[in-house]
């Protein structure tokens, strides 16, 4: 309603009160350069680890590098609208790469869980599956990631919003 041409939307999880207007400007920015369905952020263990030592998110570990997901996410409007129950049973399972991976296949589910699968390829099978042009984004940006899930981690971004 506010701008009836948008192609795209930016999906953002209400839990990540570290976010930052660089994070999210470099996130659309890379979505732009492509002529992309969806664009889907990750953080490397180690980027968010760096950033936040004591945060203790869970990753799911592939088989280059362990990442865990983003809470930013473009998808086209086409997109979403022509399918969003799934895609809202995609959104709902976000905590789990694994209730992911088996919305969209057996066989990547079997490859995530065996860790015999890099993050390309799984990007390459996903898109491919799904019917899709996309991209995952490994993000230099912790704050994308940094959800406040349980009490520590309010804590956590509290000492970072003082």
């Amino acid at each position: 309603r506010i701008n009836p041409e948008a192609e795209s939307i930016a999906i953002v999880s209400a839990d990540i009160p570290l976010l930052t207007p660089v994070s999210v400007d470099w996130v659309i920015n890379k979505s732009l350069e492509t002529n992309n369905d969806l664009t889907y952020c990750v953080i490397d263990q180690k980027v968010m680890e760096a950033r936040f030592p004591e945060s203790s998110r869970s990753y799911t570990r592939l088989k280059d590098i362990n990442v865990c997901g983003g809470d930013l996410a473009v998808i086209n409007l086409n997109l979403y609208t022509s399918n969003n129950e799934f895609w809202g049973k995609i959104f709902r399972a976000r905590k789990s790469s694994f209730r992911q991976a088996a919305l969209i296949g057996i066989d990547i589910l079997f490859l995530l869980a065996l860790r015999r699968i890099t993050f390309n390829k799984l990007v390459l099978k996903v898109t491919r599956r799904l019917k899709i042009k996309g991209q995952g984004l490994i993000c230099p940006y912790a704050e994308i990631g940094m959800d406040i899930d349980k009490p520590y981690q309010l804590e956590l971004a509290r000492r970072e919003l003082t």
